[in-house]
Formats: C-alpha cells, structure tokens, sequence
C-alpha cells in the first residue's frame, strides 16, 4: 500500500457518503497539511483523524516551504491548502496526492 498527501477535498467527500475509513484502508500512511486541517471545519472529519495516529499525521509546512511550492506552480491558482499539499508532497517520495 502507499503513502498518501490529502487535500480537504476527498476528506470531506468521503465523509459526506460515510466511507472515511477507505483512506486508512488504502493508505498506509496519511499525511494531512496543516493548512488543510484548518479547512475543515466537520467534527466527524476532525474526530477521524485523531483518532487515527498509527495512519494519519498532520503535518507542519514552514512558511518557505509554500513558498517554494508556490514558484513550482506558476501559472496556477491555487489555495494555500493546495499549496500546503505540494509541499508535503516534496518530503515524502513516494507519496502520491489526493485531491478533488
């Protein structure tokens, strides 16, 4: 199985038809940016990912980190959320992103 980046996007979609367990069924490893946490404001979303520790993290982008991913992707409007998304992606080979 792989390691996953997800946008807010497929968290949100995936609980709206209660099938959030198929990202830890798929995934080995689930990296959440930060700046997508924020995002989202479902408390069932939010209680899914703390309740998973052994397959989920949150994780931290340092400002210049966006800002790099924001020089990778000229040319596109894109949301911190997504930027934040690139960037993790950046740390993590083998990951694949997640989006809508």
């Amino acid at each position: 199985m792989a390691e996953a980046v997800s946008d807010t996007g497929p968290l949100i979609h995936l609980d709206e038809i209660r099938q959030l367990n198929l990202f830890t069924d798929v995934f080995t490893r689930i990296y959440i940016p930060e700046y997508v946490v924020r995002e989202i404001s479902n408390i069932t979303v939010h209680a899914f990912i703390l309740q998973n520790p052994d397959s989920i993290s949150i994780a931290k982008v340092p400002p210049q980190s966006l800002f790099s991913a924001k020089e990778a992707s000229t040319g596109f409007r894109l949301h911190l959320a997504d930027l934040a998304v690139i960037a993790v992606l950046y740390n993590y080979d083998n990951a694949i992103a997640i989006t809508d």
